[in-house]
């Protein structure tokens, strides 16, 4: 390893320490688990739960929040239709408005219904949709028949009544000349003729399901067809069907949804699913979009905020559970238990230890006493044991005098 000017290789090897930890702490956290937390309902109350769960889960030591989507899969469910339908009825309205004097602008008011017609033909057939293209059909009616078009007024008139079957107009409300065209497009021959549909998807004829793309034998008039499904988004087409072989292909083309737009629906089709079939195949979609193997799920049920949780393999759901006041974390225990505590043993009593009786400490100190009186003894009585010499009346021991 080479090192910079001024630094010394401990200080290298605290460097290389620190980055060695600091990566290790990041593999560890990559390798959280991905959890999905889903409201299902786009409840206040479960959205609000669903975002304490995701905190959480920021620093959760086992489980991590999914890195993408997690703001589409809680709160509000987003229609995707709503805008198309926002700007249909705008456009009704300003087209009723042309109509009615003292504008009378039958040009006009037949271009607006046509643009409300083209803002539906990017929506999904539903209720809603089909009796809002039926009114704009209905009006685009009225104004060929203000401009003296009762052939283009009658096909108008047929496909409202292919929308929107059984429906009248007030005698109190309309002139009975607009009645009678009315009326009479729904008793015009029922001819049929071969619609080639092409695309991908579903097909939709006039609100119908009818299925993949393909020749379909239709009624000649005035037809509304749609492409739907779920990796796509919704387009249409509209033309007439004659007798003969001059009759147009609803060519249709393909537009990829998203993934959002996908985790969108997925979530919706969670919501609505009406039996566990359908709802486990909501929900194995909704978790391939978002790439997750488990997943937290929030619903609503009389008021209360019920918990469920999700895994890929079995048996799947779990058990429904009500949240009371648990904080969030005791939520995420069903998938990734707390560990457990250790509880030390108490501590052993002390043992009391008795030395053997030669190594106490006041054996041992008598012993070398003993040892060092008896050497000191021994060697006063070598060394001054040869004789006394007198000094002033008393006597020393003298060391013998060894001759060599």
């Amino acid at each position: 390893m080479a090192y910079s000017k001024g630094m010394l290789p401990g200080a290298a090897a605290r460097v290389a320490a620190i980055c060695s930890l600091a990566l290790t702490v990041g593999v560890a956290r990559a390798e959280r688990r991905a959890v999905a937390v889903v409201d299902v309902p786009g409840d206040p109350a479960t959205a609000k739960l669903a975002g304490e769960i995701a905190k959480e889960l920021g620093d959760h030591a086992a489980l991590r929040n999914v890195l993408n989507y997690s703001e589409d899969l809680r709160g509000q469910l987003v229609d995707e239709d709503a805008d198309a339908l926002k700007r249909a009825r705008d456009q009704k309205t300003k087209a009723e408005e042309l109509l009615a004097p003292p504008k009378f602008d039958f040009k006009a008011a037949a271009l607006e219904a046509e643009r409300g017609e083209e803002e539906l033909r990017g929506a999904t057939p539903s209720d809603a949709v089909l009796v809002l293209y039926a009114d704009l059909a209905f009006v685009q009616g009225q104004a060929q028949l203000g401009m003296k078009k009762p052939k283009d007024a009658a096909a108008a008139f047929g496909l409202v009544h292919r929308l929107s079957p059984g429906r009248t107009l007030d005698p109190g409300v309309y002139l009975p000349e607009l009645i009678k065209a009315f009326d009479d497009a729904a008793n015009l021959p029922t001819q049929t003729a071969t619609l080639m549909v092409k695309g991908s998807g579903r097909v939709w004829i006039d609100g119908i399901e009818r299925g993949p793309p393909g020749p379909y034998e239709v009624p000649i008039g005035f037809h509304v067809v749609w492409l739907t499904g779920p990796d796509r988004l919704t387009r249409g087409w509209q033309g007439e069907v004659v007798l003969g072989p001059a009759n147009p292909v609803a060519q249709i083309p393909d537009v990829p949804a998203d993934d959002r737009v996908k985790v969108r629906r997925a979530r919706i089709a969670l919501r609505t699913a009406t039996d566990a079939t359908a709802r486990a195949a909501a929900m194995r979609q909704l978790a391939t979009l978002v790439n997750v193997h488990e997943a937290v799920l929030l619903t609503m049920s009389n008021g209360k905020v019920i918990f469920q949780t999700w895994r890929d393999k079995a048996p799947g759901f779990s058990a429904l559970r009500e949240i009371k006041d648990e904080p969030p974390r005791e939520v995420l225990y069903v998938l990734a238990p707390p560990p457990r505590k250790v509880q030390k043993p108490p501590p052993l009593p002390p043992i009391e230890y008795t030395p053997r009786w030669y190594r106490r400490r006041t054996v041992q100190v008598s012993t070398a006493v003993g040892v060092a009186l008896v050497v000191g003894a021994y060697v006063v009585s070598t060394y001054f044991g040869a004789g006394t010499v007198p000094i002033d009346g008393a006597g020393f021991p003298v060391p013998e005098v060894q001759s060599r």
